[in-house]
Formats: C-alpha cells, sequence, structure tokens
C-alpha cells in the first residue's frame, strides 16, 4: 500500500526531509533528480541516520561512520552490518508516495 509523504517541491528545495509512517521515521533524499526514501535508523545500534553525510550515492552513519548504498540498503563496509531498510518511491500530481 501506498502513503504519501511530502510534496515534491519542499522535498526539492531541502532536498532531505523526515516523516512519521505509521511509528517509523523515514528519510527523504532528493539527489540527482531521484527519491530516495529509508527508515531513519542505522543497523548498527539503531540511531537515526538521516543526519550522516551522503556521497556517491551512500550514506555514512553520523556515530559510527558504516556506510550504506541508498539505491540498495547494503553495507559498503564489513559484511556484519544489517543492510538499511529502503522503501519504493513514486511521484504522483506532485506528490512523493512511499
Amino acid at each position: 500500500m501506498w502513503h504519501p509523504m511530502i510534496e515534491l517541491k519542499t522535498l526539492q528545495a531541502q532536498t532531505k526531509c523526515l516523516a512519521r509512517l505509521e511509528e517509523k521515521s523515514i528519510a527523504l533524499f532528493w539527489i540527482d533528480s531521484q527519491v530516495y526514501a529509508i527508515e531513519d535508523f542505522c543497523p548498527h545500534q539503531g540511531l537515526p541516520i538521516s543526519d550522516g553525510t551522503i556521497s556517491d550515492l551512500k550514506i555514512t552513519c553520523p556515530f559510527h561512520q558504516a556506510s550504506f548504498c541508498l539505491k540498495s540498503g547494503k553495507a559498503c563496509m564489513p559484511d556484519y552490518y544489517e543492510p538499511l531498510r529502503i522503501l519504493a518511491t513514486k511521484l504522483e500530481n506532485g506528490i512523493v508516495w512511499v
């Protein structure tokens, strides 16, 4: 089931936004004309990851320096990290849906 999150123009202006989906915090990113959505939860210790640095479609946790691919969720570091939860996105009538 799809859920409306934010207007695309708001995300484009800010490049990163947080939203709630049920009881979860969702981080939305506007990068290279694409929308990426992840659960805002580093699998290492459960801390928020959305304030991490982003480079080459990878997000680096601000607490532990673990990096994850925003497309696949896979860890770019040692195999012992669980992947990030990636959410599918779509654009419809100027709204970002996950």
